[in-house]
């Protein structure tokens, strides 16, 4: 597979387009093994073909190979271990959300508090505090 190259690598590397490569195919003067196209043929009908990036091509071909390998043999034991990882995580998320909450609430109970205990212009000022939270948790939708 590594002497092996599709047409547009081919192309690539003849220094021709790849309707060139696909005409001398048609006119036999270009042989192909499966629809891909020996190094050395190429060289033989293109002589000034660029063999120096055939290395790197093999290399990257490879590896695309590999990684469409690794998609289609998904360990379906490892994505339930990480599901379980993930709803473990969200849990833990969701009971720290929820202790904010009660401590939001907690605030703006303690605020109402204060705000009865002050002159006009303090209770005006914690007014616009909680007025701003408020704005902030329907922003954000967080329901307590």
């Amino acid at each position: 597979m590594a002497n092996l190259l599709n047409l547009a690598m081919a192309a690539k590397m003849a220094g021709v387009s790849r309707r060139d490569v696909q005409q001398q195919i048609r006119d036999g003067k270009l042989h192909t093994f499966e629809g891909m196209i020996r190094v050395a043929e190429l060289v033989r009908v293109y002589p000034d073909t660029k063999l120096e990036n055939t290395e790197m091509l093999t290399f990257v071909t490879e590896v695309k190979r590999n990684a469409v390998n690794k998609l289609n043999e998904l360990d379906p034991e490892r994505l339930v271990q990480q599901i379980g990882e993930l709803r473990r995580m969200l849990a833990q998320e969701h009971q720290t959300n929820v202790a904010y909450f009660h401590i939001i609430n907690e605030l703006k109970t303690r605020l109402i508090d204060v705000q009865s205990q002050c002159d006009k212009k303090d209770q005006a000022m914690l007014e616009t505090m909680m007025v701003w939270l408020s704005n902030q948790m329907d922003a954000n939708k967080i329901e307590i």
